[in-house]
């Protein structure tokens, strides 16, 4: 892509990194349960603005890929998969899982969320899985 900005999603996605994370978001949840996500797109900018103080847009949407498969640190946590079933993955629960999910990213997948180019092959991979 032309002029990228280092750690930012594609701007096919959408104008600001607020339309393109809210596009990652409620693009994950159609793919996980099967229909359009009723989500509030000021909170989603709410939470984005938060979390965009401390990660770039693909760092954020690497993370959110992983969150629609967490099942907790050990990869097979029935409590946590269970907890994110029942609250539909949670925009709100996402924000509080994000530390261990960095951590499990790091330590059990190995991988770094501050290598642009390995996470980028990753979101790509990811989204377009079936």
């Amino acid at each position: 892509m032309e002029n990228e900005i280092v750690g930012q999603l594609n701007s096919d996605l959408g104008k600001n990194y607020i339309d393109r994370l809210y596009s990652i978001y409620t693009k994950l949840w159609e793919k996980k349960y099967g229909l359009k996500p009723v989500v509030s797109y000021p909170i989603v900018g709410k939470i984005a603005k938060e979390l965009i103080e401390h990660f770039t847009e693909k760092q954020i949407a690497f993370l959110l890929i992983i969150y629609f498969e967490w099942k907790g640190a050990s990869g097979s946590d029935r409590f946590i998969e269970k907890k994110l079933e029942n609250s539909t993955h949670s925009i709100f629960l996402f924000k509080n899982e994000i530390d261990p999910i960095r951590a499990y990213t790091k330590n059990v997948l190995k991988i770094d969320l501050d290598k642009e180019d390995e996470i980028d092959e990753h979101i790509f991979n990811l989204l377009n899985k079936d």
